[in-house]
């Protein structure tokens, strides 16, 4: 059984945590539509477009969501994406 489980836990993926708590996220790229680690966000290049949806960011926030850096994607946010996308 020790054995099984050794080989079973060998098998699972290790999810990398790139964040525990909001403050270690950050906002980066050009027109500010990157949520990502701090460490990350200094040295991020993109281009310099924007896009109708990145102004619907202003509607949420950049944080630490399942151990990611990720926008918070909450319902006025996803109602507006759905607004500027018609």
């Amino acid at each position: 059984m020790l054995l099984f489980l050794v080989l079973l836990n060998g098998c699972v993926s290790q999810q990398r945590v790139e964040c525990t708590k909001d403050s270690e996220c950050a906002i980066g790229g050009c027109s500010s539509q990157v949520c990502t680690s701090i460490d990350k966000a200094k040295d991020l290049i993109t281009t310099c477009e924007y896009r109708e949806e990145y102004g619907c960011l202003k509607l949420t926030l950049c944080g630490c969501v399942d151990n990611k850096c990720q926008w918070n994607e909450n319902e006025d946010y996803k109602t507006c994406l759905e607004e500027v996308r018609v």
